[in-house]
């Protein structure tokens, strides 16, 4: 058996010192660095062309957007809850914290030609059709209603299938859940229920405070200035 001793030192020494071996490192080391400044022009080219939390410059509308390149609806959400869509093929639009947010859940039902803005509006749509809510709580607990527009903090609020009515103004036909009334004005008819084909024009007209005589009167009434016919 023949021994063999090893000087790891001088082995390694005479290794680095190698001009092979110099011309090799050296090489590897202009890689590395071309390699590194590569990455990181990459990376702020990237970066340039992503939208920032903080905000983009130098944008050109005919070239930036937000949106989506397939024939799918674009839906927004704030801390993880529904807050709008944008839905080409049954015409839905809606904007807000919550609103619409049934319809956008039931993409595969009715539900068609809708728009919502504001906060709850429209919220708890399953199969309404032809709907306009603007305002927070306008519409909000409307489940099967259709072509109802509601203009105003929590106009039609109450009502869960009422159609064919319009209401303009805060709480104006909160409660309807009837059809063919026009209400505009703060309050107006805001407790009417059942009552159809009223028209309701100023401050708490046809506001029916009487619950004993809502649904029986409410029907073909027309009311125009301030507290006209408020029962």
């Amino acid at each position: 058996m023949i021994g063999l001793k090893v000087n790891c030192h001088v082995f390694l020494t005479e290794y680095a010192e190698n001009p092979l071996i110099k011309s090799r490192h050296k090489t590897l080391n202009k890689m590395k660095k071309i390699t590194l400044a590569m990455l990181c022009i990459s990376s702020f080219v990237y970066a340039k062309a992503q939208w920032q939390l903080t905000g983009n410059s130098g944008t050109n509308p005919k070239k930036n957007w937000v949106g989506t390149n397939d024939d799918q609806p674009l839906n927004f959400r704030v801390n993880s809850e529904k807050a709008g869509t944008i839905n080409k093929d049954k015409s839905n639009t809606a904007f807000g914290y919550l609103a619409f947010a049934n319809g956008i859940s039931n993409q595969n039902a009715g539900n068609f030609s809708n728009t919502a803005f504001g906060v709850w509006a429209l919220q708890k749509n399953k199969q309404d059709d032809y709907n306009t809510a603007i305002g927070a709580n306008a519409l909000q607990n409307s489940i099967t209603g259709y072509g109802n527009v509601a203009v105003g903090f929590s106009a039609l609020r109450l009502g869960t299938k009422g159609y064919g009515n319009t209401a303009v103004g805060y709480h104006s036909l909160d409660n309807t859940s009837s059809a063919f009334n026009t209400a505009v004005g703060f309050e107006s008819m805001l407790f009417n229920k059942n009552g159809s084909e009223n028209v309701a024009i100023g401050y708490l007209t046809l506001q029916g405070r009487d619950s004993n005589l809502i649904d029986a009167s409410r029907v073909g009434n027309t009311g125009c200035g301030d507290n006209a016919l408020q029962i």
